[in-house]
């Protein structure tokens, strides 16, 4: 088993027995996906809601709306099926 660690802005996945963890949220949020069948999680620590209140910005998985979707695009790679996140 291992720590998993996501740090601010930033995503990751992975399945048991590893653990995703992260520090700080703050203000900040943690959206956490779960798909119970393919035994996928996901974790991303996203600081504000919309990539168009900062043009032009090229972190992508500070935003929830991009974040997001790259979080599911990397748990699918896992074998998780958008049906069964939850």
């Amino acid at each position: 088993m291992s720590n998993i660690t996501i740090g601010i802005a930033d995503l990751n996945v992975a399945r048991p027995p590893d653990v995703l963890v992260t520090y700080a949220l703050g203000s900040c949020v943690g959206i956490c996906l779960y798909d119970q069948v393919a035994k996928v999680a996901g974790l991303a620590h996203i600081l504000l809601p919309q990539s168009s209140q900062i043009p032009g910005n090229n972190t992508p998985m500070k935003f929830a709306d991009t974040a997001i979707p790259m979080l599911m695009v990397k748990m699918q790679a896992m074998g998780a099926r958008p049906n069964q996140i939850k």
